[in-house]
């Protein structure tokens, strides 16, 4: 690191975090590299959100605050990033936390390795538990150059690094990048891969710095089905369209992986039970147009191919089987 420790903003989208913002801020106020600001965006919460944040930034003048319509979290990062001034930038949510080491590990690799985005791994908080992942697929640094960087994050069996929060970029890698409006869930995964489009090196640390916590209204809890279900599907199919058109060479893998999140995007219609016919439709028309393909690639997710497998050909019976099978995912 130079003498001069070059500055990262942290974007925090918030929305009715009352109960939680503490933890988050401030294990990002304790990291033990001090060179930051925290970009608190308070997404019009209706909750005592806004005068929390105020008594932070009264106290620690590397808060600031930002208060946007209510569109959601990618909405409130984009607004975020064009408050920042870092020439690094990086998230968290805002029921998340940080170790203490977290932005030095990353900021320190970004500088030393000369690449476009530090990554770390994560872990999954539950009530009373946790549990560790690895993303690309190690437990150890590894350094990703050109399309090995999309390679890694498409052929990964699982393990893909589609998350925001656990990484930091150079502030360049979110040229040209769109931040999709009412569309959920996969908003992460809308935006990371058009963020590595632009990369053209990233390097995991190979240890886990953040702790994501897992409640109530996640994916796995959600019931019904919402329009925003039927819009994420529709970007994950433009996305895959672009994307396999520029990287020929891995579109197997891409076309994979999209199916895997069409099927976690209609989760909550298959657990109410109640299935939208168009939705229905159209995960199961592009499954079936890469029946073979996506049945036999070995870097789907199990998990989900199983439920893709199952959706293609039966789609009631998945409905009736969905508790036994969403057991087998957390």
């Amino acid at each position: 690191m130079s003498l001069k420790s070059p500055l990262v903003s942290i974007i925090v989208p918030m929305y009715n975090a009352e109960g939680f913002l503490a933890r988050s801020l401030d294990s990002l106020l304790s990291q033990t590299y001090q060179e930051i600001e925290v970009v608190a965006v308070n997404d019009s919460s209706s909750d005592g959100t806004l005068n929390l944040l105020e008594q932070y930034s009264q106290r620690d003048s590397r808060v600031t605050i930002i208060t946007v319509p209510q569109q959601g979290s990618a909405k409130a990062r984009q607004a975020g990033i064009k408050k920042s001034s870092g020439d690094y930038i990086g998230f968290l949510d805002s029921d998340d936390w940080a170790e203490p080491e977290f932005i030095e590990s990353l900021i320190s690799s970004l500088v030393q390795e000369d690449v476009d985005i530090a990554s770390c791994g994560y872990l999954f908080e539950y009530e009373g538990s946790s549990r560790a992942t690895k993303p690309w697929g190690c437990d150890h640094a590894v350094r990703h150059e050109g399309e090995a960087v999309l390679r890694g994050f498409y052929e990964q069996d699982g393990t893909s690094d589609v998350t925001m929060w656990n990484k930091i970029y150079k502030r360049n890698m979110f040229r040209d990048v769109e931040f999709p409006s009412g569309v959920a869930p996969g908003e992460d995964f809308c935006v990371m891969t058009q963020i590595l489009r632009n990369a053209e090196s990233l390097y995991y640390v190979g240890r886990a710095y953040i702790h994501h916590a897992q409640r109530m209204n996640t994916i796995a809890h959600k019931v019904g089905y919402d329009k925003k279900q039927l819009a994420a599907i529709r970007y994950f199919l433009k996305l895959e369209t672009e994307m396999c058109l520029e990287h020929p060479t891995i579109a197997p893998a891409i076309r994979s992986f999209t199916i895997d999140k069409m099927v976690y995007a209609a989760l909550p219609m298959f657990r109410a039970g109640e299935l939208n016919q168009e939705l229905l439709d159209t995960v199961r028309n592009h499954i079936n147009e890469h029946y073979k393909e996506y049945r036999s690639n070995p870097y789907s997710d199990k998990r989900f191919r199983r439920a893709g497998v199952m959706i293609a050909k039966s789609p009631r019976l998945f409905a009736a089987a969905y508790s036994v099978w969403i057991k087998t995912l957390w």
